[in-house]
């Protein structure tokens, strides 16, 4: 919940602006619906809350191969 815009209309500006460094969620909300509007906008990925260190660490260690 940001206060100008919703996550998916900030991944959807950025892509669109050619933006194409990694995006990904950071969300309570994990519903079949959320995960696939996340990737409909261009998201690459979901983190679920409560956030699990060893969860980010994988999808970081996984942004550093080609």
């Amino acid at each position: 919940m940001m206060p100008v815009m919703d996550g998916y209309e900030a991944a959807h500006t950025l892509r669109t602006a050619g933006f194409s460094a990694p995006i990904f969620a950071l969300t309570a909300a994990v519903t079949q619906e959320d995960l696939a509007r996340c990737t409909e906008v261009g998201m690459n990925g979901v983190l679920s809350k409560p956030l699990r260190l060893e969860r980010l660490n994988e999808v970081l260690e996984g942004l550093g191969r080609g």
